[in-house]
């Protein structure tokens, strides 16, 4: 039985809360100690915690101090800013970590987590559930092995709607600094952070590693009065030659799933809620079933809990997830953040009341994703192109000087419908 520490249990926290409650059900873990800076908040659950036998904290570093020697995994739920302190004072305290995705804001972060955690022998785990469902490594050896023949190019869409509480919901929402922290929120560094690492992943060469970009061009946009942007779309080069397009947006009236093609010579991958699917000049044939969040999550965590066991398993590491990383601080060098001009912005009451959103975002992605191009590459009044950014120039840019100021210090705009 292993001895985890968790900090925090609240908002997206409350997913590991509850999944390391089932384990301790199973016998799996010893939820030691937790870190809840808001018990007065969190009272039931820091009753159950108590209950349990877990000790509460209100400072992770005093965690951390009283738990060394004891503690096997310390669990990382946090705002995006906090994911490489706390990730680099767990491995100092000799804990193996599991972070939440992304494994941080930037490239000189995660190379630092890298350092640290070499120093440390301990390892670090990226909450990317998905790359730790079963189906995705099935996808990954059938495109190995030939299925779709040579890989020509990977590309993802997603628009999920957010109302305006969405960017309310806590002091780093939206923006791209915390105080002098960066966080650099946005969709493809936050909630389709999952998908950029996918396609990144999905092209790699070997079995357990993600493609590396060689050049970046990004187009940023926002429907919102926020300093980051709620909509993005990629050209991404890979140093294999594999071209990767991203379109993703918070800013829409339609809920449409992440959907996912990887396309070969002799057919296509695609990845969907509603399975994993072989499309060819035969026809489409569905493959594998997709797990649901709650099991890629499970998956997750016996994979971690075996990995830091000593068992040979697949987790998602840093090398894999710095190249999210790269893909998104590239993107802040590619493109200003643009307004949307309020003429191409409706108002809808779905899902939620004061959801802002662009007019025809959905059928603009669905043509830039089946032509495989940029928006700036349609008719579409408002698109403007971004650079194409080296990310080896980029990285020894950021390795001399730090991760220095985007090209998006502008003044929010007042977006009014």
């Amino acid at each position: 039985m292993l001895n985890v520490a968790l900090v925090g249990v609240s908002g997206f926290a409350d997913f590991h809360y509850r999944e390391l409650l089932a384990l301790r059900q199973k016998g799996l873990v010893r939820l030691l100690c937790a870190t809840v800076i808001n018990q007065d908040e969190e009272a039931a659950k820091c009753q159950t915690l108590r209950e349990i036998g877990c000790e509460l904290f209100s400072d992770h570093q005093r965690m951390l101090r009283e738990g060394r020697g004891r503690i096997d995994l310390c669990v990382i739920p946090t705002g995006i800013h906090l994911h490489a302190p706390m990730t680099v004072d767990a491995l100092h305290a000799d804990c193996h970590v599991l972070v939440e995705k992304p494994a941080a804001a930037t490239v000189e972060e995660v190379t630092w987590m890298q350092e640290e955690e070499r120093r440390s022998g301990k390892s670090v785990a990226v909450a990317y559930q998905h790359l730790y469902a079963p189906e995705i490594m099935k996808m990954k050896r059938d495109l190995l092995g030939g299925k779709i023949g040579r890989l020509l190019a990977v590309k993802c869409l997603g628009l999920w709607p957010r109302p305006e509480s969405y960017y309310k919901r806590n002091n780093w929402a939206g923006r791209l600094k915390h105080g002098e922290s960066w966080v650099l929120d946005s969709p493809f560094n936050n909630a389709f952070a999952h998908w950029l690492n996918l396609i990144c992943f999905l092209a790699g060469s070997t079995a357990e590693a993600s493609a590396h970009p060689r050049t970046v061009q990004a187009e940023l946009y926002r429907a919102r009065a926020i300093e980051s942007a709620d909509t993005a779309c990629f050209r991404i080069e890979t140093t294999g030659d594999i071209p990767l397009f991203f379109h993703v947006t918070h800013s829409c009236l339609q809920n449409l799933e992440p959907e996912l093609e990887v396309r070969g010579s002799d057919g296509s991958l695609c990845w969907t809620r509603a399975g994993i699917f072989h499309r060819s000049q035969n026809g489409s044939e569905r493959l594998y079933a997709v797990s649901s969040e709650n099991a890629s999550r499970r998956h997750m965590y016996e994979a971690v809990l075996r990995h830091i066991s000593g068992e040979k398993t697949s987790v998602c590491g840093l090398e894999i997830a710095k190249q999210q990383t790269l893909c998104s601080n590239a993107a802040f060098f590619s493109s200003p953040i643009n307004d949307i001009p309020s003429e191409f912005l409706v108002k809808g009451e779905a899902p939620a009341p004061k959801v802002v959103a662009i007019r025809d975002i959905e059928k603009i992605f669905r043509t830039a994703f089946e032509q495989e191009i940029v928006w700036s590459q349609m008719p579409v009044p408002w698109a403007r192109a971004g650079r194409i950014i080296p990310t080896e120039d980029f990285r020894k840019s950021m390795k001399d000087d730090g991760m220095p100021a985007p090209i998006v210090v502008a003044p929010i705009g007042n977006i009014s419908v």
